[in-house]
């Protein structure tokens, strides 16, 4: 059994009241992740949704993060393989309105959560859908998008 600390408890209450209250704090006494529970996190100063088919964002990614930012060309693409939430993806073309990207995830919850952080970021229309053509740089050819688990 876990004892929840004041911080955990707070972030509780702002998410549930009443009896939804008393069994989030059981689930987190359980040893289930915050995360989880409340259904969102917090990653680059953006708030995603997520659900447990996705890894919950950890404070060291961002440094992934500020590296594609400053290694990104102006104008280029990126892409973020096993994008779970797309906190990877979302943060990045949320500060570089200059790029494209594409998401990838094999599951179809997590592409549901990547979609809907997309959207609700403002970066969706930048995100490369099925059927789009994506050019990597100095590549001959082109690569077709046409799977399914890519939003």
């Amino acid at each position: 059994m876990t004892v929840p600390n004041r911080l955990e408890k707070e972030l509780l209450a702002e998410h549930f009241s009443g009896d939804e209250l008393g069994s989030a704090v059981e689930r987190l006494e359980s040893g289930e992740p915050l995360a989880y529970i409340i259904g969102e996190w917090y990653f680059y100063g953006l708030t995603f949704r997520l659900n447990d088919a996705c890894l919950i964002p950890r404070p060291d990614t961002e440094h992934v993060v500020d590296k594609a930012i400053e290694l990104t060309p102006f104008g280029g693409k990126i892409a973020d393989l096993c994008t779970g939430c797309g906190c990877i993806a979302v943060s990045v073309l949320k500060k570089r309105p200059d790029l494209r990207g594409i998401a990838v995830d094999i599951s179809k919850m997590a592409i549901g959560c990547a979609a809907f952080n997309a959207e609700a970021n403002g970066i969706s229309p930048r995100i490369l859908k099925p059927g789009e053509k994506l050019r990597p740089p100095d590549a001959p050819g082109e690569l077709n998008i046409t799977e399914a688990d890519i939003f």
